[in-house]
């Protein structure tokens, strides 16, 4: 919305089992934030997804995601996107905020495009993809392990620190 008044803040999602094998078009979650201060100090933790088809996306101000398994992402839509986990800001509005984020000791595999993903997105005009901070993940067997775009947005001062990022090889 482009409404400044409308929030989501506070919000905790824990412990449940997402299944997006029975769906054309599944993510576990997303919470995305166009401005400062409207998507913020919300979790995501101890979950399982499965079988999704498109990114699961973390924007918006000082959010956390940790402990959550992710298994199997899938691009059957060709949408481009089949990452465990993608920091970006709010897609398809020219105008975007995603910064300090906590993705932590999650564990991603069977993701076709890539297990983390940091990006602006190519509609970007005005984002901000700073100061998150990605530490103790494991992502295996994904397209890549890590993936870090831009394309006319701001992404910077990002850490990244003490992730495993693996693909078992083919014979």
């Amino acid at each position: 919305s482009d409404d400044a008044t409308k929030k989501v803040q506070y919000c905790n999602v824990h412990n449940n089992t997402f299944d997006g094998s029975p769906l054309s078009y599944s993510r576990a979650f997303a919470m995305l934030g166009k401005t400062a201060g409207c998507v913020e100090y919300n979790t995501m933790a101890y979950n399982y997804a499965v079988n999704m088809t498109v990114n699961n996306e973390i924007g918006g101000d000082s959010n956390s995601v940790y402990y959550n398994v992710i298994n199997g992402v899938r691009d059957t839509l060709t949408t481009g996107g089949a990452i465990g986990l993608s920091l970006e800001p709010a897609f398809g509005h020219g105008t975007g905020w995603c910064k300090g984020n906590k993705v932590l000791n999650n564990t991603v595999y069977n993701a076709q495009t890539a297990g983390i993903k940091i990006t602006d997105y190519n509609d970007a005009t005005d984002t901000i993809v700073a100061g998150n901070e990605i530490a103790n993940n494991i992502a295996a067997n994904c397209g890549l392990g890590l993936s870090i775009t831009t394309h006319s947005g701001f992404v910077t001062r990002n850490t990244i620190k003490n992730n495993v990022f693996y693909k078992n090889g083919t014979t």
